[in-house]
This record gives C-alpha cells, sequence and structure tokens, in this order.
C-alpha cells in the first residue's frame, strides 16, 4: 500500500452564492493531510466550517477551487458518477445519531452496506462475526440493538464501517451519547483499528473528554480558516 497520505487537500475553499451580489466563503484556502494511521480531532465552533470540510472531504459536497487528493488521486473536477463511487467503496461514516435500526440485531445492522450494494455471502457473515467479536461485543451479535447499552451501539457502528475496509472514516460528534468512560473506551479502540485496518479518522466533536485525548493532534478551525 502507498505511503502517501489518505487525504491531502492544498487551498481548499467553498463559497456560496446567494442573492444577487451576496456569497459566504464557508472554507478559505485550507491544507490538510491525513496519513494513514492517524486519528485527527476537528475543534471549531458552531459556523466556524466544520461540518462543510467534512462534507468535502466525505465526497459529500464539492469545493469551489483547491486541490483534493484521495490516496494520491487528483479528484477534483471527477464526475458525479464516479465521487459517488468512490465513497461508497472508501469512506465510512459515523454520526451523532447512529441510524442503527433498533429492531434489527447486530450482526443485520453491520451487514446492511453490503446488503445495500450487492447479494451477501457467507465470507460477509464471517467478517460481520469477526468485526463485532473485535469490539468486544460478540456475545451481542442475535441481539436486537434496542436492548443495547449506548456503548455497544456505538461498538455495532464501529463494525458496521467497517464492513467495507474504508481508507477514510469520518465520526461527526461520535461520543455525544456516551458517559466519560465510555467515550475513552471508545476511543482507544479507535486507535487500534486504525492501526490494523491501515487507515485515517478524522472526528469533529465538542466533547471535552475527546479533545484532551487528542492534545496532540486537534485541527482547529475558525472562520473557514485551519488556525491549528
Amino acid at each position: 500500500m502507498s505511503d502517501c497520505p489518505v487525504v491531502s487537500v492544498s487551498k481548499l475553499s467553498k463559497v456560496y452564492y446567494y442573492g444577487k451580489n451576496n456569497k459566504l466563503t464557508a472554507l478559505d484556502n485550507v491544507d490538510l493531510e491525513l496519513p494513514r494511521k492517524s486519528m485527527s480531532c476537528l475543534v471549531g465552533p458552531s459556523g466556524s466550517g466544520k461540518t462543510t470540510l467534512l462534507h468535502i472531504l466525505g465526497l459529500i459536497d464539492t469545493a469551489t477551487k483547491g486541490s483534493y487528493k484521495f490516496n494520491g488521486k487528483e479528484i477534483t473536477g471527477l464526475p458525479e458518477s464516479e465521487l459517488t463511487a468512490m465513497r461508497a467503496e472508501n469512506i465510512a461514516f459515523m454520526f451523532q445519531e447512529n441510524y442503527l435500526i433498533t429492531h434489527l440485531t447486530s450482526l443485520e445492522n453491520v451487514l446492511l452496506p453490503i446488503i445495500q450494494i450487492r447479494k451477501l455471502t457467507a465470507s460477509d457473515r464471517r467478517k460481520a462475526i469477526t468485526l463485532l467479536s473485535e469490539m468486544g461485543i460478540g456475545e451481542c451479535i442475535n441481539q436486537r440493538v434496542s436492548n443495547l447499552s449506548g456503548g455497544q451501539r456505538q461498538r455495532v457502528c464501529i463494525a458496521r464501517a467497517l464492513m467495507k475496509s474504508p481508507q477514510l472514516i469520518i465520526a461527526d460528534e461520535p461520543s455525544a451519547s456516551l458517559d466519560s468512560a465510555t467515550t475513552i473506551s471508545i476511543l482507544h479502540l479507535f486507535q487500534s483499528i486504525l492501526e490494523k485496518h491501515n487507515c485515517a479518522m478524522i472526528i469533529s466533536t465538542h466533547d471535552i473528554t475527546v479533545i484532551d485525548f487528542f492534545s496532540n493532534s486537534i485541527i482547529r478551525i475558525k472562520d473557514g480558516r485551519i488556525i491549528q
């Protein structure tokens, strides 16, 4: 596997135009790299550009100008169909609301990303079971998500994100529903995941527990600019 960063953006800007002569600059000449096996914490006040940056990194939105290289490949200007395929294959998302289907089992939820694109195989099921075991909830494989604790649900969410073997994991407030002890446990789990799966992760948060944990890898954004 290449040693190039999973994500490398240069002079990235996003401008929204509204009305006749008005514009809003959401991102302003952002430079950022996310190396393999790195876990970075994105911090900034509301309206700072965090969500816009995550959407562009996740190929949900496109920049107005600038360069975006994913796994060393320049993707700026690629057609939407190609970006959609890259997102489906290489990027996993974890949100504040984990969007698990509570009447399904842990195993069924983890298999959903595969079910949505093709027919399941025995190998898919083995992988899902292995991931849930790695998350420390192997005993919950056949339990409905509605019966799990908040920490257990978050671990199901992590296993689901890893089913596609993503290169980049984007997490938006993943600790919002967790207590401090569970949050620390999940963060340590994230670290072991990155080491084993050779991917990169960026977490957007306001949680002081998460920010303290990431004291050496914090990306601060304000008014659309990276300030640290």
